[in-house]
């Protein structure tokens, strides 16, 4: 199934039955990328996203095509296509962000938030984005895959790794760019909706998901033990024990 939106084509597949549930990955991967998470959420009906630049998505090849009113307004236009009143959102790592964007600016929307990452700093560093822009367009996915294994001292199974690979590396360095200067900050205290914020312990050593959490109304910051950022994501049934009740609680 897909949405056009300003020409660009949003794909996206819906899984069982139950409250709306949206399902947004990050920079790299697709809507299939959440295949682990999928036998913990039953209750719900998933609607997995191919975020643009994704998948079987269109690919905006300009810089203001991937600015954050066009991802969130992305999710606006398939919650209109579905034809659902409110929805829960799920993001990870950018998509993450842009669940917080979309919670802000679209509080009737949005009944419940998980974000699952780490937050951006305060003070947006720019030059990081740029750089790992830089690496991605000479050398490739490969060396996302290369820097997270190395990072976090891990190895990414298969079926991960080619989610990575097979992501567009113009397509991330794009979205890289265009978002480096955006801050996440002033969305929290906007939000409305109850939250609950998931990252790995060793990806927020300075535990800044924990002062993200004062500042929204509604909210709770749980770290796993010892795990990194894709680290922290590949412990589905971890990370579901969290969702899953957070969830089922907060939609109706």
């Amino acid at each position: 199934m897909w949405v056009e939106r300003d020409g660009v084509r949003i794909n996206y597949s819906l899984i069982g039955d139950g409250p709306t549930v949206i399902l947004h990955t990050g920079g790299a991967g697709d809507g299939a990328m959440w295949q682990e998470h999928l036998p913990y959420l039953r209750d719900f009906r998933l609607v997995l996203i191919d975020h643009r630049g994704r998948g079987a998505s269109s690919q905006p090849t300009t810089l203001s095509g991937h600015a954050m009113i066009e991802y969130v307004s992305d999710v606006v236009a398939v919650v209109a296509e579905l034809a659902v009143r409110r929805v829960g959102f799920v993001g990870y790592s950018m998509g993450a962000h842009i669940g917080y964007e979309l919670a802000a600016t679209r509080p009737d929307l949005i009944a419940s938030l998980v974000g699952l990452g780490v937050t951006r700093e305060i003070v947006p560093q720019p030059d990081e984005d740029v750089a790992l822009a830089a690496l991605v367009r000479e050398h490739g996915m490969v060396a996302l895959v290369n820097l997270v294994e190395e990072e976090e001292r891990i190895a990414l199974p298969e079926w991960l790794t080619q989610q990575f690979l097979d992501t567009n590396a113009e397509q991330f360095a794009l979205s890289l760019e265009a978002l480096k200067d955006w801050s996440v900050w002033p969305c929290f205290a906007r939000i409305e909706c109850p939250t609950l914020i998931v990252a790995g312990e060793a990806e927020d050593p300075p535990h800044l998901n924990a002062v993200a959490a004062t500042k929204i109304a509604l909210a709770q910051a749980v770290w796993l033990p010892g795990l990194g950022h894709v680290g922290a994501f590949l412990a589905a049934r971890e990370q579901c024990q969290l969702i899953e009740p957070h969830l089922r609680s907060t939609l109706r």
